[in-house]
């Protein structure tokens, strides 16, 4: 009796739960499919940066030593300066393999920035040091990361990198160097 109760019941219900039975089967396919259409999309973007820092360390390979990447040119009417010259010269001579910074500092148009230029051109001039770049703090540092690293060989000029990764390429090859840490 009670199996004939259910049966006329649940009778004018049957069509309508077929259907949204079939609507959820649907629903649960389209959901299914757009998961597996994200889950490439996330694999396709992991595998597109791989590739990128797979390229990155293959240029190691490639690195050019010694690399000079100053953007302005040498002044040729510098004259003076040699006890400022001969101190920042001291300053990174000491051989502890430690992270050496040295800052001019002054008013506006004393010499900083050509001192500066002097510098960068007698220490390669003497092969002091394996590289040496000009990063502007204010112009244009993302632009002077982008040249310096072209210039080492650590990307290519046609590289598709943002101004984040390059600085991230840039501070890798430093601590791979010991430089930094």
């Amino acid at each position: 009796m009670v199996e004939n109760l259910l049966g006329v019941t649940w009778k004018p219900f049957r069509d309508d739960f077929t259907k949204l039975m079939g609507r959820i089967r649907n629903t649960t396919r389209r959901i299914e499919l757009e998961a597996q259409s994200l889950s490439m999309k996330q694999n396709t973007r992991k595998h597109e940066e791989l590739k990128k820092l797979l390229e990155a360390k293959q240029g190691d390979a490639q690195i050019q030593l010694p690399c000079f990447h100053v953007p302005y040119p040498r002044n040729p009417n510098f004259e003076g300066r040699t006890e400022v010259l001969d101190d920042i010269a001291k300053h990174f001579e000491k051989s502890n393999d430690e992270l050496r910074i040295y800052a001019l500092h002054g008013l506006g148009a004393v010499g900083k920035t050509q001192t500066a230029l002097e510098f960068a051109y007698r220490s390669s001039e003497a092969q002091a040091y394996d590289a040496i770049f000009w990063i502007s703090a204010d112009l244009r540092p993302d632009q002077d990361i982008v040249d310096a690293l072209t210039k080492l060989g650590r990307i290519k000029e046609d590289h598709k990198f943002n101004a984040q990764q390059c600085r991230s390429h840039l501070l890798n090859w430093l601590q791979g160097t010991g430089m930094i840490s």
